[in-house]
């Protein structure tokens, strides 16, 4: 068994270090792992595909993609992933997935393209089995994938409560908490996403047409305590300064008294 590393990821164009690592693992006669850390956004789509082009034209007899270290994966990702699918198919090599996270497994179910990929619950069993598939990606996760919501005023504030997973199939829901909380004419409209563990465009595009609803009325719409997941989408998407960030309720309440500090 042999381990490459690949070089460093070059500086993106915001001037940082990309925070996608990849290492290759050859199991002579077995197999070829590629072992994926980090995020996963539309600044590593290069290095991303070249990586699994090349392990792909390797001709291994079976290409396992480890992605027990991705934090982050959007649909720069998924896309990868499908186009290599394709490229193995091709080239006669067996393609699996490697201990997906919950938040891999919920995009792939999101889009429907989770029964495409052989996934196996860790590298180990990619390798020697048994030869049985993990649960269908997306399934450990099920539980989790509803959105709750709910709704409580703080004064002449409301502040919407979403837990779970925002995307196209939950936003109808979210959009009638938000139109309703709207309704009530607040002074701010506080959307607290300390609980939501995946946000996809579907949830972005409900936040956004609330926000649009919500400045016709003249009323500011403030976000609180939104976990890493959502401020990284936020991030990429260049919508992040569209909305003021607060990392409590009580303070968003306040927002016409004491808007945040840049940057918060």
């Amino acid at each position: 068994m042999t381990t490459l590393h690949l070089p460093p990821p070059a500086p993106t164009r915001r001037g940082t270090t990309r925070t996608l690592r990849i290492t290759s693992t050859d199991v002579a006669s077995t197999a070829l792992i590629l072992h994926l850390a980090g995020e996963i956004d539309q600044d590593q789509r290069t290095a991303l595909e070249d990586a699994l082009g090349t392990a792909v034209e390797a001709r291994p007899p079976r290409l396992i993609v480890d992605l027990s270290g991705l934090a982050f994966c959007d649909s720069t990702g998924l896309n990868a992933l499908l186009k290599t699918r394709l490229a193995a198919q091709a080239a006669d090599v067996e393609l699996v997935i490697a201990a997906p996270p919950a938040h891999v497994e919920r995009l792939l179910k999101i889009t429907g393209t989770d029964h495409l990929f052989t996934a196996r619950r860790s590298v180990r069993a990619a390798l020697y089995g048994p030869d049985r598939p993990s649960p269908p990606a997306g399934k450990r996760a099920a539980m989790s994938s509803e959105l709750k919501t709910s709704t409580r005023r703080i004064g002449p504030a409301v502040v919407c409560v979403f837990a779970g997973d925002l995307h196209q199939g939950t936003a109808d829901e979210a959009q009638r908490t938000l139109d309703t909380a709207l309704g009530d004419l607040p002074t701010v409209l506080a959307v607290d996403l300390s609980g939501v563990d995946l946000l996809a465009s579907g949830g972005l595009n409900t936040l956004l047409r609330a926000r649009i609803a919500a400045a016709d009325l003249a009323v500011p719409t403030v976000l609180v305590a939104p976990t890493a997941a959502v401020r990284r989408v936020l991030e990429i998407t260049d919508t992040v300064g569209l909305f003021p960030v607060y990392a409590t309720a009580g303070q968003a309440a306040r927002h016409r008294e004491e808007p945040p500090a840049s940057g918060a």
